[in-house]
């Protein structure tokens, strides 16, 4: 059975490739909004583990990113403790998988998750910044992983046949950013252009 490490790190080779130049510093705890401070906290990441990671602003910002896009997309109350995230991937053990997956067959912007305990994804149907469920063979069945690919694998259209050009382009696109996600000041940047909360991605204080 692969490790944890590797199952984490499947969708690409791992790799230390530095993002583009962060041009704001990564927030620290005191430095996050009232309400993201509480809802981090129920989750595990609280004050002490953002001390343990004052060195490792790539994880700190992991989860920042990771909890704006969940919370925004109202998918933050399926995220229940940490276990173990990773540069670029949010690990969890959810509350309820099939509570999350019910949820996610209702949305038209997310594909269908298999029915399978053993693996299954979910996408977000979009272009740029699509949030991406995994669970992989060998974790616990209430071990989930999110993480946000830069570029998307499929558009929301399901119309894409009409020009399928289009979705095959984007497609190709995904392709050649296999490790995107991984790229996490690219994604906060992505995310700030997208006009998702700026609060707890730029550390202000105020809500």
């Amino acid at each position: 059975m692969p490790s944890e490490n590797e199952i984490g790190n499947d969708e690409g080779a791992d790799s230390d490739d530095a993002d583009e130049s962060p041009g704001h510093p990564v927030p620290q705890w005191t430095e996050l909004p009232d309400y993201a401070q509480r809802e981090l906290a129920q989750c595990g990441w609280d004050a002490a583990w953002f001390a343990s990671q004052a060195g490792e602003p790539v994880l700190r910002l992991t989860v920042v990113t990771l909890y704006v896009k969940l919370k925004g997309l109202t998918l933050w109350q399926f995220v229940g403790k940490e276990s173990g995230s990773q540069r670029g991937c949010l690990h969890f053990i959810c509350p309820s998988v099939d509570a999350l997956k019910a949820a996610l067959r209702e949305r038209d912007d997310f594909t269908d998750p298999q029915d399978s305990a053993q693996s299954w994804d979910s996408r977000e149907r979009r272009a740029e910044g699509a949030l991406h469920f995994k669970h992989f063979e060998g974790w616990p069945e209430g071990k989930v992983q999110a993480h946000i690919d830069p570029r998307g694998l499929l558009l929301h259209s399901d119309l894409w046949w009409i020009v399928p050009v289009v979705p095959l382009a984007q497609m190709l696109a995904h392709a050649a950013d296999p490790t995107g996600y991984r790229e996490v000041y690219r994604i906060r940047s992505l995310l700030l252009e997208q006009g998702w909360d700026p609060a707890p991605l730029l550390g202000r204080t105020t809500a």
